[in-house]
C-alpha cells in the first residue's frame, strides 16, 4: 500500500468520528454537494485545505451522487521553494492540481490599510474566475470549525456586529457560482493531529509579511483571528463546550430579543412594531423524528429521561450501532448508541437545547426530519450507509497467508479480512462429503459468528483437494488428513505413492470448490479443476502439499517445479477464482 493509501484509510477510520463523519455531517446537513456539480477544490497548500482535498476525494468515490472535481491552486507569488513544497504535497497526497499564476503579493505589498483582507478577497475573486473558465459551479474551500466561531467573536468584539461565517454562499459578483465549506463542522485541533500523525509538512500564511515563518510550520503570527485562538483556548479551560455554544448562538437567534438586525440590506429596529398587538406563535401540528449519537448507553438514557420528564418528547428507543473497519492488519470496532425520538416539530429547539446541555460529545450531532408515511428518511441514509459499508468487505474463512495474499490481490476494491481480523478462532469441523458441503460448512459459520456481533459481511470459503482415479477419487475430500489424524504432508504424499505402487493408471486431478455467501444464507458457488498425473517419486519443492508428486498436464512438468506465476495460471484455485471475478464484474 502506498503512503497516500494509507493516508486516505486513515481519514476514515483512525480519524472517521472527529474528521470523516465531521465533513459528512456539514456535507448533509447543508447540501452542499449535488447531482451534476462540477466543484473547484482551492488549495493553498495549508493542512486545511489539503485536508479538504482528500475528504473530497474519498466522497466522490462513495458516489451518492455524481460529480466531478478540479483541484485548483493559485499561486499569488510565493517564493520558489513554498511553490515547489505544494507541488511536492499534491504528490505525495495524489492530488491531480491544476497550478496558475497571479500577482496578488505584489499588489497587496503596495497596501497599508487591511493587507490581509485585501488579499482574501482578492484570492478568492481570482479562484472564482478561474473556476468558471473550468466549467465549475462551484469553489470548496478549507474553513473548518475554529474559523466559524473565530469569526463570530471578532465580528462582536471588533466589528461591532453579530455575524458567522455561513457554511455556503452564493456568489455576488460570479453570476452562477457558489462557494462551500465542507470542512465547516471539523477542528482545527483535529487537522493538526491528523497532519501530525501522518508527518506531513504543509505551508503557513505564505505572504511576503509572514514569510519568515513558513518554512518552520508551527503557526504563529500576531492577527486578530490569532487573539481569538488564545482567547478561546481561555475560555475552554473555564467550560470545555464553549466553543459549540458560540456556535450555536448562531442558530438560536430569538428576533424578539434584539434591538436591530439586517436582513437583505434593509434595517429592522425592534421600535418599527413594538406598538402592535399580538405576534404569531409557531404552532405546528407536524411530527418530527430527531436522532443523536452517544458513547455509551447511560448517557443516552438519561437525556431520554430528561425530555421525556419535560414532556419535550413522545416516545424515545436507544439502540446500539457498531462501525466496523479493517486497520493496520486488524478489525477495528466502535460502538455508539443511537437515541431516536418522537416529538413535535415546533419543540425541536428546544430539545436540541437540552441535549446540548448533557451531551458529551464536543460537537453532536443533532438531526430533525419531519415523518412522511411512517419513515424517516435519515433512518433509510444510515441503512443504505450500512449497507454500502458491508458490501465493501469481505471476510475469508481461513488463515493461510497464501490465500489472503491471493484473494486481496484479486479483489482489490474490497477489504479481504482473515479469521484473525474478526476475532474467530473456533475449530470448524469439516464433515462434508463433497468439496461444495465443506466450503458451505465453513461459510456458513462463520457467517452465523459475525451476524452475531452484528456484522453482515460476505463471507468466501473454499474446499480443495486431490482426486486419484485408479483409488475411486481418494484423497479427494480426505486430502489435507489423509494419512490420519497426525498427517502431514509427507506422510500424506508417502501414503498415496504406496497405494499406487502396482496401479498403471495414474491419472488425476485437483478440485477447489469456492463459496461466496451472504448475509441472507444465499451463495454463488464456483469450481476449478486441473488435470494431469501422479509421478512415481517427489519432484521439485515440497513445500505445498501433493505438488511435487503432481505432474501437470497444461505445464508438462510437476507443479512442485513450477513457479508460483505458472502454477497459478493453470491451478484449480486459479481457475475458480475466475469464475467467481466473471461473475463479480
Amino acid at each position: 500500500m502506498q503512503r497516500y493509501e494509507e493516508i486516505e484509510r486513515g481519514i476514515t477510520t483512525t480519524y472517521r468520528k472527529k474528521i470523516w463523519l465531521q465533513f459528512i455531517k456539514g456535507v448533509k446537513e447543508f447540501d452542499m454537494v449535488n447531482e451534476g456539480d462540477k466543484i473547484a477544490v482551492c488549495i493553498s497548500g495549508g493542512k486545511d485545505s489539503m485536508l479538504l482535498a482528500k475528504c473530497m476525494q474519498e466522497l466522490k468515490k462513495h458516489k451518492k451522487v455524481n460529480f466531478e472535481l478540479v483541484f485548483l491552486v493559485m499561486d499569488p507569488g510565493y517564493n520558489k521553494i513554498n511553490r515547489q513544497k505544494i507541488i511536492n504535497n499534491a504528490k505525495l497526497l495524489n492530488i491531480p492540481i491544476t497550478m496558475f499564476d497571479s500577482n496578488i503579493f505584489e499588489v497587496v505589498e503596495k497596501i497599508d490599510d487591511h493587507p490581509c483582507y485585501i488579499c482574501a478577497r482578492m484570492r478568492r475573486g481570482y479562484l472564482y474566475q478561474k473556476a468558471k473558465e473550468l466549467g465549475c459551479n462551484k469553489i470548496a474551500l478549507g474553513h473548518h470549525f475554529d474559523d466559524v466561531i473565530e469569526t463570530i467573536l471578532m465580528g462582536m468584539l471588533y466589528g461591532a456586529q453579530m455575524q458567522t461565517m455561513m457554511p455556503k454562499l452564493h456568489s455576488t459578483y460570479h453570476e452562477g457560482m457558489q462557494l462551500i465549506r465542507p470542512l465547516y463542522y471539523v477542528k482545527e485541533a483535529d487537522i493538526i493531529k491528523w497532519k501530525e500523525e501522518n508527518d506531513l509538512h504543509f505551508i503557513q500564511c505564505a505572504c511576503r509579511f509572514t514569510e519568515h515563518c513558513t518554512m518552520c510550520d508551527n503557526g504563529g503570527g500576531g492577527s486578530k483571528r490569532e487573539e481569538m485562538k488564545k482567547l478561546i483556548k481561555q475560555l475552554r479551560k473555564v467550560y470545555d463546550k464553549v466553543d459549540m455554544n458560540i456556535y450555536n448562538s448562531t442558530k438560536n437567534v430569538n428576533l424578539n430579543t434584539i434591538i436591530s438586525y439586517v436582513k437583505d440590506g434593509k434595517t429592522y429596529h425592534f421600535m418599527d412594531d413594538y406598538n402592535k398587538k399580538g405576534r404569531k406563535i409557531m404552532n405546528s401540528s407536524k411530527y418530527c423524528l430527531i436522532t443523536t449519537t452517544f458513547e455509551n448507553k447511560e448517557e443516552a438514557n438519561k437525556i431520554s429521561e430528561i425530555l421525556l420528564k419535560k414532556r419535550l418528547v413522545s416516545c424515545s428507543q436507544i439502540s446500539s450501532i457498531t462501525s466496523s473497519y479493517h486497520w493496520k492488519g486488524k478489525i477495528e470496532h466502535e460502538e455508539e448508541f443511537l437515541l431516536q425520538m418522537k416529538s413535535k416539530t415546533s419543540l425541536y429547539k428546544e430539545i436540541e437545547s437540552e441535549i446540548l446541555k448533557y451531551h458529551s460529545y464536543e460537537t453532536p450531532q443533532i438531526i430533525m426530519y419531519e415523518i412522511k408515511d411512517g419513515y424517516s428518511e435519515y433512518l433509510k441514509w444510515i441503512d443504505d450507509e450500512t449497507k454500502e459499508d458491508n458490501e465493501k468487505c469481505i471476510v475469508l474463512a481461513s488463515n493461510n497467508n497464501n490465500k489472503l495474499k491471493e484473494f486481496r490481490e484479486i479483489l482489490n476494491n474490497k477489504k479481504v479480512l482473515s479469521l484473525n481480523d474478526i476475532g474467530f478462532n473456533e475449530q470448524i469441523e469439516e464433515t462434508g462429503k463433497t468439496f461444495l458441503e465443506n466450503s458451505l460448512i465453513k461459510a456458513k459459520t462463520v457467517s452465523n459468528y459475525l451476524k452475531e456481533r452484528n456484522l453482515e459481511y460476505i463471507v468466501i470459503a473454499d474446499d480443495s483437494g486431490l482426486c486419484v482415479n485408479a483409488l475411486n477419487g481418494e484423497p479427494g475430500v480426505y486430502s489435507a488428513r489423509y494419512s490420519g489424524d497426525h498427517s502431514n504432508s509427507q506422510l500424506n504424499r508417502k501414503k498415496l505413492l504406496d497405494a499406487l505402487e502396482n496401479k498403471e493408471d495414474r491419472s488425476a486431478y485437483f478440485v477447489c470448490n469456492i463459496v461466496m455467501y451472504y448475509p441472507d444464507d444465499t451463495y454463488l458457488s464456483f469450481e476449478g479443476k486441473t488435470f494431469g498425473k501422479i509421478t512415481r517419486e517427489e519432484l521439485g519443492s515440497k513445500e505445498f502439499g501433493y505438488d511435487c508428486i503432481f505432474y501437470s498436464d497444461d505445464l508438462e512438468k510437476t507443479f512442485g517445479e513450477a513457479t508460483a506465476d505458472e502454477k497459478n495460471k493453470v491451478s484449480h484455485r486459479g481457475r475458480a477464482v475466475e469464475k467467481l471475478l466473471e461473475k463479480l464484474n
